[in-house]
C-alpha cells in the first residue's frame, strides 16, 4: 500500500500498481507523457490532476472527495472508475477527461475542458451536468 497527500510527481512510463490510500487533498503532476495507476484509490480526500501529460487511472476507485483536472489529461481505462468521486471538476483550459471504453457513473460533470468518450455511456448519478460559461453557470438534465 502507498499513502499519499500533498503534491505527488509521476514520471512518464510509472507504473504505481499498489493501493494508494489519500491521508491528505492531493495534486498529481504528470508534466508529460504517461503515468498509470492501476491499483485503487481510497479516503475521503480530494485529488487534483496536474502537469500536460496523461494519467490512467485503472483501478475501481473508492476515494469520495473531488477531482479535479486542472492540466493535462485523466483518462479512465476500461476497468478505471472514479464513481464515488463526489464530482469531477475541468478547471483549466487544457482540461481533459478521457474515456476509454466501458460505462461509467459520474455523480457529476462541471466541464469547462474537453471530455472524449470512446465507446461507453456516462451515467451521471444526479441527472445534470453543469458546463461553466465565463461569470455564468449552467446547469442541463441528462434524462
Amino acid at each position: 500500500m502507498v499513502i499519499w497527500n500533498g503534491t505527488q510527481q509521476l514520471q512518464n512510463g510509472e507504473l504505481i500498481s499498489e493501493d494508494v490510500t489519500l491521508t491528505g487533498n492531493v495534486e498529481i503532476n504528470v508534466s508529460s507523457g504517461t503515468a498509470t495507476v492501476s491499483g485503487v484509490i481510497s479516503g475521503n480526500y480530494d485529488i487534483a490532476k496536474t502537469g500536460n501529460g496523461i494519467l490512467n487511472l485503472n483501478g475501481q476507485n473508492v476515494y469520495t472527495g473531488q477531482t479535479e483536472i486542472k492540466m493535462g489529461t485523466l483518462k479512465l481505462g476500461h476497468t478505471g472508475s472514479i464513481e464515488q468521486s463526489s464530482k469531477v471538476d475541468l478547471t483549466g483550459s487544457s482540461a481533459k477527461l478521457d474515456i476509454e471504453d466501458g460505462d461509467k457513473t459520474i455523480k457529476a460533470l462541471y466541464n469547462i475542458g474537453q471530455v472524449r468518450l470512446g465507446s461507453p455511456t456516462i451515467s451521471p448519478q444526479k441527472g445534470y451536468f453543469s458546463r461553466r460559461r465565463s461569470r455564468r453557470e449552467e446547469t442541463r438534465s441528462c434524462r
